[in-house]
């Protein structure tokens, strides 16, 4: 590890007296990180729609396309659940040299990664469309969304690490305020690009991405300098300094399996897209899940995922301030708040389900099966959030394990499972399969943060 003055990092005026999230600080951050990641659930709410109105074909190009696109981001998401745990973890122990150290490692890092990702992306996407069983004319429409997605993951991912850096802090509020921007800036553009007289149909969606995260990633750099960790933003240092290989080791070790856990909710995504494309009317049965899944990332797993970031800060900084309870009590109770706040979800998608799909389908017959897919998940929202958060807490104690191995076990041993014991090429033994396997999972979870062996997790 390198060494570091403090002068180069900040001056101690410039570090707030009280760093740790505790107390109504908690409900602070998680409110914080709910609206920016409703913010970012709105852009994507809104592509849905955008995408149902270009028809089912495109409809289904995005739902499978976004899934490539999120596979893709992989190696960013290990390195922001690696930066989370570690930085926060020094931030609460007030060891703000080291802390700062962390997060000019994890920017290089992104750059690297990111320039990795979107080269390996657009060479691969062809292919990967073809595997989980897209038609012809379905990868070439996918293919078309995903150009600029790929090229947009550079600024993107730079903008990710940074406000992961931001939260690890006790920051939240600036990571929010970037994020509304971009989102705002995003669905303008979309709706020019898409439907307005632009015309470029769903490319227009990559293209919006593309200069939107462009535009967070300058105001984010814009707000570290006059932050307290101005140190990160010093390039001549970082590029002087180079990768460590000791800082890549203990993000890759916590990051990885955290990568493993969203890799296989993704590949249960690839699974369920491919049984479906050996259903009668395909097609049908695949934008209307892509509807659905888009309605549940909108209103579950992004909310659901602000408050995993929000566990895996507090857990992080209350562990490094030695305060295990106290890290123990709030991913208890970010843990209910989710919990009853998906319950007020489930009402909805049970209730208002035939309206949803409605506004998010442009056929009849997706509209129906879109339906089918609500009436048989909506109970389910209360235990997906319990999973992502009690994970999010996990990962914060660098215990992130036992949370991938929670995920490999529902989300593609036992859903590929049920999907081929019921030997029903219809979409309802799909929804099914999803419904069993993500009440299984929350169930998981809160028996392994109770045993607490994440307590005794080293970084």
């Amino acid at each position: 590890m390198s060494s570091i003055t403090f002068e180069e990092v900040s001056s101690t005026e410039s570090i707030p007296a009280n760093t740790l999230i505790e107390g109504s600080g908690i409900w602070q951050v998680c409110w914080q990180l709910m609206t920016n990641m409703l913010a970012l659930a709105l852009s994507n709410l809104i592509e849905g729609w955008i995408a149902g109105r270009l028809g089912a074909q495109a409809q289904a190009a995005v739902g499978i396309g976004s899934q490539i696109w999120f596979f893709i981001m992989m190696l960013t998401l290990a390195l922001s659940a690696g930066t989370t745990a570690l930085l926060s973890r020094f931030w609460g122990a007030r060891d703000f040299t080291t802390a700062v150290e962390v997060g000019r490692q994890a920017l290089l890092c992104s750059v690297l990664f990111s320039i990795v990702s979107s080269a390996v992306g657009l060479s691969a996407c062809p292919t990967v469309l073809k595997l989980v069983g897209a038609s012809n004319d379905l990868a070439k429409v996918a293919f078309d969304y995903l150009q600029f997605c790929m090229i947009s993951m550079v600024p993107y991912t730079v903008l990710w690490i940074s406000n992961s850096i931001f939260r690890a802090s006790g920051d939240a509020q600036t990571p929010l305020v970037t994020t509304i921007i971009c989102t705002a800036v995003t669905i303008a553009l979309e709706l020019t690009f898409c439907l307005g007289p632009a015309g470029l149909g769903i490319k227009g969606i990559g293209l919006a991405w593309l200069v939107s995260s462009t535009l967070g990633m300058i105001i984010n750099f814009s707000k570290m300098r006059n932050s307290p960790l101005s140190g990160c933003c010093k390039i001549q240092a970082t590029l002087q300094q180079g990768v460590s290989v000791y800082w890549m080791k203990k993000f890759m070790g916590i990051g990885l399996p955290a990568c493993v856990q969203d890799l296989s909710l993704l590949a249960s995504s690839f699974v369920l897209f491919f049984f479906l494309s050996r259903t009668c009317d395909a097609v049908i049965n695949q934008a209307a899940w892509a509807a659905g899944w888009r309605v549940e990332e909108t209103l579950v797993i992004m909310p659901m995922y602000g408050l995993n970031m929000a566990a895996a800060t507090i857990v992080g900084q209350n562990l490094g301030a030695k305060q295990p309870e106290r890290a123990a009590d709030g991913a208890w109770r970010v843990t209910a708040l989710g919990a009853a706040i998906n319950s007020v979800v489930a009402a909805t998608l049970y209730f208002a389900g035939p309206t949803i799909a409605q506004l998010m389908c442009g056929t009849f017959a997706v509209r129906g099966a879109c339906e089918s897919y609500f009436s048989t998940l909506w109970w389910t929202e209360p235990f997906l959030a319990i999973w992502l958060i009690l994970s999010g807490a996990m990962q914060g104690a660098a215990y992130t394990r036992m949370p991938m191995c929670v995920t490999v076990f529902c989300f593609n041993i036992a859903r590929s499972a049920l999907i081929i014991l019921g030997a029903n090429a219809e979409s309802q033994t799909a929804w099914n399969s999803m419904a069993f396997t993500s009440a299984l999972a929350g169930i998981m979870m809160i028996v392994h943060w109770h045993r607490r062996q994440w307590q005794s997790a080293k970084i």
